[in-house]
């Protein structure tokens, strides 16, 4: 693995703490996910670390939300992740 992307698991103050933990480790970006966290709040976690990480790649993994509903919540990231089931088979809902 040439440059592995942490996936953070956000909770209360922890989003924020586990950033942190990437950047001192030399990651270069990281992937928050948003089990039991609606989408906002993941955008806002983004958008936190954004500022004292601006050179981060930050993407976003939302495997509980659709994709069109999503993204236009989503501030500028780097990556998005989907994985909800109505995309399995091609079945769009």
């Amino acid at each position: 693995m040439r440059f592995p992307t942490p996936v953070l698991h956000p909770g209360d103050q922890q989003a924020l703490r586990n950033v942190n933990v990437c950047a001192q480790a030399g990651t270069r970006g990281f992937f928050p996910i948003n089990h039991q966290m609606p989408c906002f709040q993941l955008a806002e976690i983004a958008t936190a670390a954004r500022s004292p990480f601006s050179k981060a790649r930050i993407g976003i993994n939302v495997p509980e939300e659709h994709p069109l509903t999503a993204i236009p919540q989503l501030p500028q990231i780097d990556g998005f992740w989907a994985d909800a089931r109505c995309l399995h088979r091609g079945v769009a809902r």
